[in-house]
């Protein structure tokens, strides 16, 4: 099943992030938009199919009724697996609901913009009872993801200028 389970996350993938090029192409080069709201449109767009396709998966596969978005599992601040797996490895359903959240969550979706997972993940903590834990995750990820840019940037630079050529 896993391997099963891999190839419908590659296979959506490589989808989302044909989809994601694709539509800031259109975007920006064809509509002219500037670049930054291509992007940001392209997130929100992202965070309007995760919340679709998570809520019909919850509704088409649950056999037995219940909506998860009431339990939503957030042991601790952060998943203790890869943030994916809340989306995708607890949905505790068949197999067909594995598939699918595999390819169009993890797959599709975190490809085409992984924007809305964290968005997703966000949500969750709040519906949880866990706000505390969604402003860490929105204003840690937004600021100390800012600060890792201005690393890497900044270790590329030296290094390009220090090593012999």
């Amino acid at each position: 099943m896993i391997w099963l389970k891999l190839l419908c996350v590659a296979a959506g993938g490589g989808t989302g992030a044909c989809l994601r090029h694709g539509l800031i192409y259109l975007f920006s080069d064809v509509a002219g938009w500037p670049v930054y709201i291509a992007v940001m449109t392209v997130n929100l767009l992202g965070c309007f199919l995760i919340g679709f396709v998570f809520m019909y998966i919850e509704q088409k596969y649950r056999y037995d009724g219940a909506m998860r978005v009431r339990e939503l599992p957030y042991r601790n601040w952060w998943p203790d697996k890869d943030p994916t797996a809340s989306a995708v490895d607890q949905f505790k359903m068949d197999q067909n609901a594995e598939l699918v959240a595999a390819f169009g969550i993890t797959g599709l979706l975190g490809a085409m913009t992984t924007f809305s997972l964290f968005s997703l993940l966000s949500f969750q903590s709040i519906q949880s009872g866990a706000p505390l834990e969604a402003v860490i995750n929105t204003v840690g990820s937004v600021l100390i993801g800012l600060v890792a840019v201005a690393l890497g940037m900044s270790l590329a630079s030296y290094r390009a200028t220090t090593s012999a050529d």
